[in-house]
């Protein structure tokens, strides 16, 4: 069996999509020929924990480091003062953050790298692996990466799950760290054997940065458990539940979908025991609860927070109808992790969208009904027909667009596929 040395800041117990990715791949691995290593960095102060998915991915042999990045060192102040329980920065915690991402170049990960170089030196010292693959963000992390393919010169894959210079999700400080950022991701794409894009649409950008690089460039997207909807959804609901599976923050803001739900239940005259809006997962920027407040209609609404993969999938089956949410100029590229869970769900769906990619695959099943992010009044109109269809027993059904790509187990073969390419 062949064996690759996988190097990802973002790992179970983390949760989230980043992680989930990852640890799907150490899940199915082995069962194709090749053995993971995982190297990780430990315990940090995040957002959301998952202790379950690390169920899913057997014995893998997982190697945790120490780090001196931001949220390494909260975990262990946290661990000494007040006992870890992760959670949202306070707003010293996050200027102290702004100011450390402004001086540390590509991001405040660099400071796991010592640390991670220190482990990945001793293992391939010790031991013959055939690749490696780094993920990113942070993308500090394929810059170790580098070096350690160079050292010892083996096959390395590059995986990108946002772009380096103005991705979706990079701090843009100034144009001098805009282009920085930009010539070490030109500089990843020319070295790295092999370059994997987590859609078609980011794939194009990084090729459009080093065109002579587009030949080595996969699209791997994230995808879905199959095992995750086996089970059908219990009884139907007796009222009408409309739910957000997935953070709120970034380019997820949720404030005119609120608004367009208080329409539609004061136009069709509901009470809370016959309708409910939920909110399934982290609330990034803190603002989810106030706008419910605000909006007059808390007892209408469910915020549960982050919950363990496991329930956020119950909620999926659960629901009458699933909202996603885009807005904010993300890059035409951006498909949100969800979206692919959404797919296996095969529930009807109310976009309040840009017109992204994750958006055009959603259309696909021919379940989604689409409005712009700004466009009240179409969504309210779409809530009263998605609730007339269930009322009458005659919702929408999906078309037989073919979801198996995604599957988790699928997506890993395609990495397969692109390991082999680079060992030969």
């Amino acid at each position: 069996m062949k064996k690759l040395l996988i190097l990802s800041y973002y790992f179970p117990p983390m949760g989230m999509g980043g992680t989930q990715r990852v640890a799907s791949f150490v899940k199915y691995l082995p069962s194709l020929g090749w053995q993971p290593t995982v190297i990780t960095v430990k315990q940090v102060a995040y957002h959301a924990s998952d202790q379950a998915i690390l169920k899913h991915i057997g014995n893998a042999r997982i190697v945790r480091t120490g780090s001196l990045d931001p949220l390494r060192l909260a975990a262990k102040w946290h661990s000494q003062h007040a006992g870890y329980a992760g959670g949202s920065a306070s707003s010293k915690q996050q200027l102290a953050r702004k100011a450390i991402n402004f001086m540390l170049l590509p991001d405040n990960k660099i400071l796991w790298n010592p640390f991670l170089l220190h482990e990945a030196r001793k293992l391939l010292a010790g031991e013959q692996f055939d690749a490696i693959l780094s993920t990113g963000p942070p993308h500090s992390t394929h810059l170790a990466a580098s070096k350690l393919a160079k050292r010892f010169r083996l096959p390395w894959i590059a995986d990108f799950r946002d772009t380096w210079a103005g991705g979706d999700f990079q701090a843009k400080s100034t144009r001098a760290h805009t282009a920085i950022d930009g010539l070490l991701q030109k500089r990843v794409l020319h070295n790295a054997d092999a370059v994997i894009a987590v859609s078609a649409g980011l794939a194009d950008t990084l090729a459009r940065s080093v065109p002579e690089a587009a030949d080595k460039i996969s699209i791997i997207t994230n995808g879905y458990e199959p095992d995750d909807f086996g089970e059908p959804a219990s009884e139907p609901n007796d009222f009408f539940r409309i739910a957000h599976i997935g953070t709120t923050g970034n380019f997820v803001q949720p404030a005119l979908a609120i608004r367009a739900f208080r329409i539609f239940v004061e136009d069709a005259g509901l009470s809370p025991t016959e309708a409910r809006l939920s909110f399934v997962g982290a609330d990034l920027d803190g603002k989810l609860q106030a706008l419910i407040a605000e909006s007059g209609i808390s007892d209408f609404v469910e915020i549960t927070g982050y919950v363990p993969h496991d329930q956020a999938v119950r909620y999926l089956q659960e629901s009458d109808v699933l909202l996603f949410l885009a807005s904010g100029h993300p890059s035409a590229g951006f498909i949100p992790g969800k979206t692919f869970e959404y797919l296996a769900a095969r529930k009807p769906i109310l976009a309040l969208s840009e017109p992204i990619e994750g958006l055009h695959l959603l259309q696909k099943t021919g379940l989604v009904r689409h409005a712009l992010p700004d466009d009240v009044p179409a969504a309210v109109n779409v809530l009263k027909a998605f609730f007339s269809e269930k009322q009458k027993g005659n919702a929408i059904s999906p078309n037989d667009f073919d979801i198996q790509p995604y599957s988790r187990e699928n997506l890993t073969r395609k990495l397969v596929a692109v390991l082999e390419a680079v060992c030969r």
